[in-house]
């Protein structure tokens, strides 16, 4: 009964039950006033009544109505108004912070049905839906990251399956360049490269560079223990030569080639050579002097190279010591190089012509110098 007579003084009466009176706001104010504005009313008549009379007696009646009505009223007024206010204060005392906002709501009819509660509701409601999209977000990001292991998984999966594929000894032709190709079994991204170039006996004979001593004992096991690295041997022109310029377009285009297609660590591109080939490795790292790490030069002639270009890397040059056209030339461009601020060393083997310098390739020396840089 309490809230239902809160919900009429507060004109709130959607959740009144039909049989009920829906009185409103405004009519139980109308009660609240009328009853005492018309005992006022009829006081002022009684005391009016006394005045004009003559006897003194009905005088006194009028006059002793109209302050008993009037008092009457009054009490009545107080008496609404505070059964209002305690009735709604009873069943709305959760539903505001102080008695001013259920005075307000109550007194001056400025009533907001459990505004509290409202906006209790509206702040939970809120938060669900920030909860909600957070969720969303949490989602979406699992998904993307999802999405994106599995893009890296096929990536990683695809590049292993390209190297497992082509693992082995590989006999290929690229930008008209014929060349022999080893990856190792277990081939990963990221390896580096060594880069040999044959002699003049074996231009355009790509099985008499596959049975040279430098190729055949990268894969016999005589370099067992050492960092595993991908190798490749091209195959210069019949016509031309490792040492002429006219090869080494076509060469760095087949070096880029192989760097990309076995995912090979670009900053660590080896080369090496023997007689022609030493030549060649003069002159490429002349025309690209920061595209390899290190470099190996064996009975290889020397010309007049650029010393501040062969100066960016180190550079390790063997001659035998009965090479006479080649002692010279190569000590002293060792020493310019050396003395320009570059890394170049010179090994002078005794007593060795040009085919013993090939034995060089034999040891593991040189390439535990190459790898190491």
């Amino acid at each position: 009964m309490f809230q239902i007579l809160t919900k009429v003084a507060c004109g709130n009466l959607t959740d009144i039950p039909s049989k009920f009176p829906k009185l409103s706001s405004e009519i139980f104010t109308i009660i609240e006033i009328a009853v005492p504005l018309l005992l006022v009313i009829m006081g002022t008549l009684d005391l009016f009544k006394g005045i004009t009379a003559d006897k003194e007696d009905e005088m006194a009646k009028g006059r002793k109505m109209f302050v008993k009505r009037l008092i009457t009223g009054a009490l009545v007024f107080f008496v609404f108004a505070i059964t209002k206010l305690v009735i709604s204060f009873l069943d709305n005392k959760t539903s505001y912070n102080n008695i001013t906002g259920c005075m307000n709501c109550f007194i001056r009819n400025e009533c907001d049905p459990n505004p509290v509660v409202e906006v209790i509701e509206e702040k939970e409601e809120t938060n669900k839906e920030e909860e909600r999209k957070k969720q969303i977000e949490d989602q979406k990001k699992d998904i993307q990251d999802q999405k994106d292991d599995i893009k890296e998984e096929t990536i990683n999966v695809q590049q292993k399956a390209k190297l497992t594929k082509q693992t082995g000894r590989i006999t290929d032709k690229y930008s008209g360049v014929d060349y022999y190709l080893y990856v190792p079994k277990n081939a990963t991204k990221g390896m580096p490269l060594v880069i040999f170039l044959h002699g003049v006996g074996e231009k355009g004979n790509i099985s008499g560079v596959k049975n040279l001593r430098p190729v055949t004992m990268i894969t016999d096991g005589t370099l067992s223990g050492l960092e595993e690295f991908i190798f490749l041997a091209p195959v210069s022109p019949k016509n031309l030569h490792w040492g002429e310029a006219a090869t080494w377009t076509n060469l760095n285009n087949l070096i880029d080639y192989i760097t990309s297609e076995y995912s090979i660590d670009t900053s660590r591109l080896y080369l090496t050579g023997f007689s022609a080939g030493g030549m060649g490795v003069w002159g490429l790292v002349n025309k690209y002097p920061t595209k390899f790490r290190a470099a190996v030069a064996v009975s290889g002639n020397i010309y007049g190279y650029n010393v501040n270009n062969l100066k960016n890397i180190p550079i390790y040059a063997i001659v035998g010591g009965n090479e006479v056209l080649f002692v010279t030339p190569m000590q002293k461009m060792v020493n310019q190089i050396n003395n320009a601020g570059g890394n170049a060393k010179l090994k002078i083997i005794p007593q060795a012509n040009h085919v013993m310098t090939q034995n060089t390739y034999s040891t593991r020396e040189l390439y535990q110098w190459l790898l190491s840089q």
